[in-house]
């Protein structure tokens, strides 16, 4: 494998370019080998699991998901392999790996290498591509099918509240899954997956943000560590459209 900045680490591999599909695996190396070298690496892939399912990487209609088939990890600590089965995983979402194991390195969980395969490559895109200048990850769903309104400024992190008001009374089982979500991308957030680029994270908040059932049909969720990214918000939009088709309709979401 050779490295390329900005990875502070050797990456090979490369994605479909439109939504992965089949068979997809992913290999972290420990830059020193020893029984729990690769944990931090491993909760962040169960992370960034977690957040394509809940459709925080899907700007489309389309429904993804990552299965995990099978891991492997090495008797002395230094490989973890996961054999997923991919479906509809947007190209970009990957960019989010990236970011997160970048911040794992920096954080002094260094790697030795990551490397991503999948089945069906067809028109392939380099893992090394996602890293360039002006990509914003994930996209945003062209048409939210709510009323959204973003009353915080590009660029301005730090304290933020997002809004959900719903269409009818919010049920307890409704309000944990909407919670869980907000939850996943907080820590996300917070971990750097959606910097614009992948320099260190300088700071780590130490407290997660709050979801509250304001009202009957009102859910906000609270955060010091919003970081000011496009990328952060159209995460939030993103997973909020999969709740309104899958959970409960949404009115109004507001950011602010």
């Amino acid at each position: 494998m050779t490295g390329a900045e900005p990875f502070p680490f050797p990456v090979a591999g490369s994605v479909p370019a439109g939504p992965a599909g089949g068979d997809l695996t992913i290999e972290v190396w420990a830059a020193a080998p020893r029984p729990d070298a690769l944990l931090p690496a491993h909760e962040v892939i169960n992370l960034f699991t977690a957040a394509v399912n809940e459709q925080l990487y899907t700007p489309t209609g389309l429904r993804s998901s990552l299965e995990l088939i099978d891991e492997q990890v090495a008797a002395d600590g230094a490989q973890r392999s996961y054999r997923f089965l991919a479906t509809a995983v947007a190209p970009l979402a990957f960019r989010g790996l990236l970011s997160l194991l970048t911040q794992t390195h920096y954080a002094g969980d260094e790697l030795a290498g990551l490397a991503v395969r999948a089945s069906r490559t067809g028109d392939a895109v380099d893992l090394r591509a996602l890293a360039g200048p002006g990509i914003i990850a994930p996209e945003r769903a062209l048409a939210p099918p709510f009323e959204f309104e973003q009353r915080i400024a590009e660029g301005e992190a730090g304290f933020c509240t997002i809004t959900a008001r719903f269409r009818q009374a919010v049920a307890r089982e409704q309000f944990i899954a909407v919670r869980e979500g907000f939850g996943i991308w907080d820590r996300l957030v917070m971990l750097g997956a959606f910097k614009p680029d992948f320099a260190a994270q300088e700071d780590f908040w130490e407290e997660y943000g709050q979801t509250a059932h304001q009202t009957a049909d009102t859910v906000e969720h609270a955060t010091p560590a919003y970081d000011g990214s496009a990328g952060a918000v159209n995460a939030i939009v993103n997973f909020l459209c999969r709740v309104h088709a899958e959970l409960a309709p949404i009115a109004l979401v507001e950011i602010e």
